[in-house]
């Protein structure tokens, strides 16, 4: 069991060609290749031929492409996709986005052993998976798998897109994280004995704290330079995952991917215009939300309501003019969006506990003395 899972989710090398269900396929060959693990991943559209798999990104997804990922990609008689995969240090993830012309059955197999989290972005998943059976997951629903071998057919819907992102762990660290949550200890048991499993049996779905890390994964291009950065949010969403799913009343309190994006644009605009003045109403109009969905949802994203960001945004930037620049007060007031330097005033000492004048005093005095 170790041998087979200790490197989950590895860039594998395909062979050349095969034939399942009586349909010859190619089989895609990564650019990026482990020399340490020789796994044999395959993907198939039963009826619809080879799937001639390339690195190149179709036009119609380009806007889902994370720099720094390794690509696979097809366009194909039932439509397109676009899979990405990043590696960390033992922990790997592919996002994968289908856009769907005609109804497609995807056959997918692996002899290594997996134990990967899934969670769906896009659309209603629909699998038939060895061993377990037919699931079917809709938007934000998620499942943690165990597959000794994985054999698993999905199906998709015509004139639809899907997305989701496939997390794989390393087997010592999950066992680590599962030994916090004792409802879970015969999916430990199956991980051991090499036997196929998942979790949870009822149905789960991401937490807005748990879809607003997966925005962050998808919408941050990789490099060495930032691989931390990827690597805590993996890290840290094996245990979130387990925490919504160990819940004894599980809830729908969740975003849509897309709503999610709609209110961090929000929160884009409000910071491209701190000088400026929009009601609430503008700028749930400027992106395309409810006013009360915009509001709702902002606080339970970022912890505070859009005039409370906006204020305080709006005075740490007339902090640091103050401590870095000699402009009158009237003039950071202004460009922090006070028509009145005394309400200017009155908001800063309430923030900071001194008066603008008094602040930039007290700091200036600090700096020359540390000189």
């Amino acid at each position: 069991m170790r041998s087979s899972t200790q490197n989950l989710c590895r860039a594998t090398q395909f062979v050349s060609r095969l034939k399942i269900f009586n349909t010859e396929i190619l089989l895609l060959q990564l650019p990026y290749i482990s020399i340490k693990v020789n796994n044999n991943f395959i993907i198939t559209a039963p009826g619809f031929g080879p799937l001639k798999i390339t690195a190149t990104i179709p036009a119609a997804l380009y806007d889902y492409v994370i720099p720094g990922s390794t690509i696979f990609s097809a366009e194909t008689d039932f439509g397109r996709f676009l899979m990405q995969l990043v590696e960390l240090d033992g922990f790997s993830w592919i996002y994968s986005v289908f856009d769907i012309e005609k109804d497609v059955a995807l056959f997918i197999a692996s002899p290594a052993g997996l134990l990967v989290g899934h969670i769906v972005l896009n659309g209603n998943f629909e699998h038939s998976i060895k061993g377990i059976g037919n699931i079917v997951f809709t938007e934000n629903e998620f499942g943690i798998f165990c597959f000794p071998g994985l054999n698993s057919t999905t199906f998709l819907g015509k004139n639809k897109r899907y997305a989701a992102i496939d997390i794989c762990y390393p087997v010592e660290f999950t066992l680590r994280i599962l030994s916090s949550f004792p409802v879970f200890d015969a999916f430990a048991g199956d991980i051991m004995h090499a036997k196929t499993s998942f979790i949870p049996v009822q149905r789960a779905y991401a937490n807005a704290l748990i879809m607003e890390q997966l925005h962050h994964l998808i919408h941050s291009p990789f490099s060495p330079a930032v691989r931390s950065f990827h690597l805590n949010i993996i890290r840290n969403l094996l245990p979130a995952i387990l925490t919504e799913a160990s819940s004894t009343n599980p809830r729908r309190d969740t975003f849509r991917l897309q709503q999610l994006e709609i209110i961090y644009a929000a929160k884009e605009f409000i910071d491209a215009h701190l000088s400026e003045h929009f009601s609430i109403l503008e700028i749930a109009r400027k992106v395309g939300i409810n006013k009360q969905d915009l509001k709702k949802g902002f606080k339970k994203i970022f912890g505070k309501g859009l005039f409370e960001y906006l204020l305080t945004e709006r005075l740490t930037i007339a902090r640091i003019n103050l401590e870095e620049t000699f402009k009158p007060v009237k003039d950071i007031a202004r460009k922090a969006g006070y028509k009145s330097s005394g309400n200017f005033s009155t908001a800063f000492k309430k923030k900071f506990g001194r008066s603008p004048l008094a602040w930039r005093q007290n700091y200036k005095t600090k700096k020359n003395h540390s000189l």
